[in-house]
């Protein structure tokens, strides 16, 4: 699929991908054909000098007239567009610049460049404060259930922390200690294993043990040849047990979890296969990867 400019995040959803891109617009594309369906335009005076930097697509019925895109960037407003048409639907201004937004229980979280995360409900489509996640702008959210309560992870981009924090008061629970700044984390299934994602390794957790992780990919285990390289973007895909690392030279490395991944058990190193997708030495940084089988 073709975008004019930089794409900094992409999703797939109902078979459809979407981008959002540095030039502040966002974009609807078939994955059958690779034409471009939809163009979501942010509206405002500051719409062209916005940068996309997280979407989310929702589906309030069975028709695509009502699926919306949520997405937001570095202009701090949480725009609302329907799917199908790209009418803008609605603008809610933000305390600072959007960094992060997870999808979960009839509610967007959002991780804000103050360091605070609010709560968008989808039901009265009211913003709600929320509270401070970290001491810094936020730079990944995830949203999952813990030992029956849920919580919040909060990535910081200034701290060596995953901060988790109750999903209702914001009270801090534990933190997980990273080698550098973490740039991701994903929750593929509630309740099991963490994949928490740094510059220079990637790291397995398991729900209620975060003392120490149960696996850890360095850069030679992901299979990047020069230490310069530094991990981007981060993909898991539960069903085919698939994960993506997208990296600062512009290679894909993919790796093979094992089964156990599905029942929360351990997730060694030595049991994922390593595979290049794609390297070309010299092209852009991989900023967001996603998955997607064909029929």
């Amino acid at each position: 699929a073709h975008n004019s400019d930089q794409i900094i995040c992409t999703l797939i959803s109902n078979g459809f991908l979407y981008t959002g891109s540095a030039d502040g617009t966002a974009k609807r594309f078939s994955l059958q054909t690779h034409e471009c369906l939809t163009t979501y335009r942010r509206g405002g005076s500051s719409s062209s000098q916005c940068r996309v930097n997280c979407m989310v697509v929702t589906n309030l019925g069975c028709s695509i007239d009502v699926f919306r895109i949520y997405s937001g960037g570095s202009d701090a407003v949480l725009s609302v567009h329907n799917t199908r048409t790209g009418d803008l639907l609605k603008r809610s201004s933000l305390e600072a610049q959007l960094w992060a937004a997870c999808h979960r229980w009839d509610c967007i979280y959002l991780g804000l460049g103050s360091g605070r995360v609010c709560k968008y409900d989808l039901n009265s489509a009211t913003l709600m404060s929320g509270w401070i996640g970290c001491d810094g702008p936020v730079s990944c959210l995830e949203l999952t259930v813990c030992e029956g309560r849920r919580v919040a992870l909060v990535g910081c981009q200034t701290d060596k922390l995953i901060i988790v924090r109750d999903e209702r008061s914001g009270i801090l629970l534990f933190n997980i200690k990273q080698p550098t700044p973490p740039v991701a984390v994903r929750c593929p299934l509630p309740g099991s294993i963490a994949f928490c994602l740094s510059s220079w390794c990637l790291q397995t957790f398991r729900s209620g043990r975060w003392e120490s992780p149960i696996s850890q990919f360095s850069s030679d285990t992901t299979g990047c040849p020069s230490s310069d390289i530094r991990l981007i973007s981060l993909h898991v895909s539960v069903r085919s047990t698939w994960l993506f690392l997208g990296c600062s030279d512009g290679s894909v490395r993919c790796h093979r979890l094992p089964a156990s991944l599905a029942s929360g058990k351990s997730v060694p190193t030595d049991g994922c296969t390593h595979v290049v997708v794609w390297a070309s030495p010299g092209r852009n940084a991989v900023t967001s990867v996603q998955y997607f089988e064909s029929a």
